[in-house]
């Protein structure tokens, strides 16, 4: 199912009236994780799984104007989306790199959101919370029951700050993770 989503935002992704349509579901879920995390202008805001259809980057610079940094491990969706960024004229606050979540990013950010298909969540929320430190804003989109074995999900034992719901096929809820001060003397 992972595979099929991605080729349909590869197929789609130069067709800009494809793009408007596919995008519609997507934008009260957008416009949900911005107040969840209180994403404002000045934030930089990693979008871990961009994709071919980069929209969470694009309704994120679009909404709040804040700075985008879209990431996704797949070098021809990194091609595509910054296509996608040139023709909505948000390439200017939107920023696509090929990267991958799980690893050190060399990059500050007051905000993460991490897309329903990027794989290893437990690694990426690991890495995201020991680079963002303390006052990060992780979001993190959790999938419905069924769909856990096609997208994995956090763990259980991981507990979130806040949460919002979603009427979404796929995934029901994000999930508001917030980095915590370091103890003085701990790593």
């Amino acid at each position: 199912m992972k595979k099929l989503f991605a080729n349909i935002e590869k197929m789609t992704c130069g067709f800009k009236p494809g793009y408007t349509i596919y995008c519609r579901a997507y934008k009260h879920v957008i416009e949900q994780e911005i107040a969840l995390a209180n994403i404002q202008e000045g934030d930089v805001v990693l979008n871990i799984g961009c994709g071919s259809l980069p929209f969470t980057s694009i309704h994120i610079a679009q909404m709040t104007n804040a700075k985008v940094i879209g990431i996704d491990r797949d070098v021809e969706a990194v091609k595509n989306a910054k296509e996608i960024t040139k023709k909505f004229g948000v390439d200017d606050r939107v920023q696509i790199i090929h990267g991958d979540g799980e690893e050190d990013l060399g990059m500050d950010f007051e905000v993460a959101i991490v897309a329903l298909q990027a794989g290893a969540k437990e690694r990426i929320y690991k890495r995201l919370m020991e680079q963002g430190g303390e006052g990060c804003r992780v979001v993190f989109r959790q999938p419905r029951e069924k769909f856990e074995s096609v997208y994995g999900s956090l763990p259980d034992s991981l507990i979130p700050t806040s949460k919002a719901v979603h009427p979404m096929k796929a995934f029901k809820e994000s999930f508001l993770f917030r980095g915590v001060e370091k103890k003085e003397g701990s790593a």
